[in-house]
């Protein structure tokens, strides 16, 4: 529902009445409560001779849509109109809403970004990471040590590559360990 139909159906019929009666002190306070709705920039309420009766609000400047209601009334038979209600609105406070709650969602997703790269790190930090981390810390340890050293713990829930890697690396180890084995053999056979 539009700001000028929630005037229509919440106002007009009193601001008709206070009218007719020609109650300006009640329709002053009308008129201000009307112009005290969010957008709402200027209210005016006209006679059936251009004359205002009450009016609230600054000098509407253009920017935002205005709406003219006619003041009719039945009497004695005759359809009357007895002035006019006019309302403009502003579009500055809806920019400055709209740039609120823009900001918002934009803090908002920024948050959820960051949350789902952090988790994406987390996963790909243990899964990767951690993983390449023991491979090259034994790749190391068996560049230092020798051999014999022992071969990492490649333990995963499941089956995935790295595990394979894991194997791979130690059955390497271990092949290499039996090579260096007969080498030794072979040239303590040709030194004897």
């Amino acid at each position: 529902m539009t700001r000028f139909e929630q005037i229509n159906r919440g106002y007009l019929d009193a601001v008709i009445e206070l009218t007719w009666l020609e109650d300006q002190e009640r329709l002053g306070l009308l008129v201000l409560g009307i112009e005290r709705q969010p957008s709402i920039q200027r209210v005016e309420v006209v006679d059936d001779h251009g004359r205002i009766l009450a009016q609230a609000g600054a000098p509407q400047n253009g920017d935002g849509p205005s709406r003219a209601f006619l003041l009719e009334r039945d009497y004695h038979g005759q359809h009357l109109v007895i002035g006019e209600l006019r309302i403009s609105t502003t579009l500055s406070d809806i920019r400055e809403r709209v740039i609120e709650r823009l900001g918002s969602t934009i803090l908002a997703n920024t948050l959820l970004v960051l949350a789902a790269a952090a988790l994406v790190y987390l996963m790909v930090h243990r899964v990767v990471t951690l993983p390449l981390g023991r491979l090259a810390a034994y790749a190391r340890t068996l560049g230092r040590d020798g051999l014999d050293a022992p071969p990492p713990d490649m333990a995963s829930r499941h089956q995935d590559e790295f595990t394979d890697l894991g194997h791979a690396f130690n059955d390497m180890r271990r092949a290499i360990g039996a090579s260096y084995g007969e080498l030794r053999e072979s040239e303590g056979r040709y030194r004897d």
